[in-house]
C-alpha cells in the first residue's frame, strides 16, 4: 500500500480520506472513495487534484528554447517567461514518446510530463543536444491543478 507521507498534501488528503496509489516510484491520491461525486464536484464548482505522478524536468542555458523548438512539436522559442504550451517530443518518424506541457520562467523552461517517461524524456533531450549549451535536470517539485 502507498504512503501518503511522501506527498507536501498528504496528511490533508489523509484527513479527507482519500486512497493512494503509487506509480513510477511516486504515491498519488487514486480516489476519495466517491468518484461520482468528486467528478461532479470538478464539473459543478472547483477542484483541487493532485498530479504527483507528473515529473519535472527543467532544462536551463542560452539556448534552451532555440534546442526544445527543434525537439518539439509546438512553437516553443517564441514563447515569454510566464507563457507556457503542450507538446510532444517525436520520434524522427513522428511517433509520440511523451506528451508535455511547456512552462517558460525567466531563467530555465520547466517540462512537465508522465512521471514515468521523465528518465526517457531527459536521456532523448541529452543525446540530442550534442554541443549546444543546454542542460538537463529533473526537479522534485508537486504538480497540482485546479479544474472546475
Amino acid at each position: 500500500m502507498a504512503s501518503q507521507s511522501s506527498l507536501p498534501l498528504g496528511g490533508t488528503h489523509a484527513a479527507l480520506g482519500a486512497l493512494f496509489a503509487e506509480a513510477a516510484g511516486r504515491t498519488y491520491v487514486r480516489s476519495y472513495g466517491d468518484t461520482a461525486g468528486e467528478y461532479r464536484a470538478a464539473r459543478e464548482a472547483a477542484a483541487l487534484v493532485d498530479l504527483s505522478e507528473r515529473g519535472v524536468l527543467e532544462a536551463s542555458g542560452a539556448s534552451r528554447q532555440s534546442f526544445l523548438q527543434g525537439m518539439l512539436s509546438n512553437e516553443v522559442a517564441a514563447l515569454r517567461p510566464g507563457q507556457g504550451c503542450r507538446a510532444a517530443l517525436l520520434t524522427p518518424k513522428g511517433a509520440v514518446q511523451a506528451l508535455l506541457r511547456v512552462l517558460v520562467d525567466e531563467t530555465v523552461v520547466a517540462l512537465e510530463t508522465d512521471g514515468e517517461r521523465l528518465a526517457h524524456v531527459q536521456h532523448t533531450l541529452e543525446r540530442h543536444r550534442v554541443a549546444a549549451p543546454v542542460r538537463f535536470a529533473p526537479r522534485e517539485l508537486s504538480v497540482v491543478a485546479v479544474v472546475g
